[in-house]
């Protein structure tokens, strides 16, 4: 896979405090790691390690907040490119199909730590973040000022934010509980620790879409939770009339939210979902192309090999083989 130059955002200078807390963090991954190549799950967290220039070809992220202390990502998320480093928190609101290269050495892996995004934690930070503002006789920020943008690589969906020594140190806290041992207690303090981290994500400058995709009173919202319904039906033959009429929008008004929050059309996420799926399901499970093609809901195998030819650029029935 060639993913073009991508559009990297700018990350400022790290400084003394910053790099002492990446690097406190570095050495326990490394060491809850070890010499393992691939993803490495600790609690609800998981560590991904690589030590060479790694091509993922295929990849559904769920949604998740990724802290990167070593090496560099590269990836295509909805056909837009982004890259990113150590420093950088990585924060996927909704399902991405994705295509990504990792970039480590034995000296120096890729190492990431990532926390997933559960709707319980990401409703109960918004509404802290709700409350301070009203503590402090601040209106609700729903709306993004007009001086901040997202950066051109990504989607309303997704960001890139250049990590503080507070949520690094966010980070750490919820890696040590989530190695502690189990008791209603210690489940209470991690659900605590990811609640800090993802109130400190979502109070950043450049996460003022991320904000809205998370707060129940907004559209972004509706379109985030059908994103995930598509997600858990996509197999399904459904038309995108009902799923908007499913989360009380004008198919007209949905089409259009839709590609403002996630950058494709509803009809093209469900597609891309299936592709991805379908490769991986030949890639990591051994399915043939058929049988890939109708467990992820394709009624014509011919029409699903032209749809995956069209967007990898290979037949299934070769990938399958290889």
């Amino acid at each position: 896979m060639t993913i073009p130059k991508a559009l990297t955002p700018t990350v400022p200078q790290h400084g003394g405090e910053l790099d002492a807390a990446i690097l406190r963090l570095k050495e326990k991954l490394s060491r809850a790691a070890g010499e393992t190549e691939g993803p490495v799950r600790t609690g609800t967290l998981r560590i991904v390690r690589r030590t060479r220039r790694d091509t993922i070809h295929a990849s559904v992220t769920e949604p998740v907040a990724a802290l990167v202390v070593s090496g560099a990502k590269e990836a295509r998320l909805f056909d837009t490119p982004v890259a990113y480093g150590q420093g950088a928190v990585f924060v996927c609101g909704v399902n991405v199909p994705d295509r990504f290269v990792l970039s480590g050495s034995r000296r120096e892996p890729f190492l990431a730590l990532t926390v997933p995004i559960s709707e319980r934690t990401a409703e109960r930070a918004i509404a802290l973040l709700e409350a301070v503002r009203e503590g402090a006789d601040a209106e609700p920020e729903l709306r993004s000022p007009a001086s901040e943008r997202l950066p051109e690589s990504l989607s309303g969906a997704t960001a890139v934010l250049a990590a503080d020594t507070e949520l690094v140190e966010a980070f750490e806290r919820l890696f040590d509980r989530e190695r502690e041992c189990r008791d209603p207690v210690h489940d209470a303090l991690c659900e605590l620790a990811r609640m800090e981290v993802l109130v400190r994500i979502l109070k950043k400058t450049g996460a003022a879409a991320l904000r809205k995709l998370f707060h129940a009173n907004t559209v972004e919202h509706r379109i985030r939770r059908s994103a995930l319904w598509m997600r858990e039906h996509y197999r399904e033959s459904f038309d995108v009339e009902t799923v908007a009429q499913r989360f009380g929008m004008s198919p007209a008004a949905y089409h259009r939210r839709f590609r403002e929050v996630l950058s494709v059309s509803p009809r093209r996420y469900v597609i891309l979902l299936r592709l991805f799926e379908a490769k991986r399901l030949m890639s990591d499970e051994g399915f043939d192309a058929v049988r890939a093609s109708a467990e992820v809901g394709y009624a014509s195998p011919s029409h699903f090999s032209r749809a995956y030819k069209a967007y990898f650029g290979s037949s299934p029935k070769a990938d399958a083989r290889s």
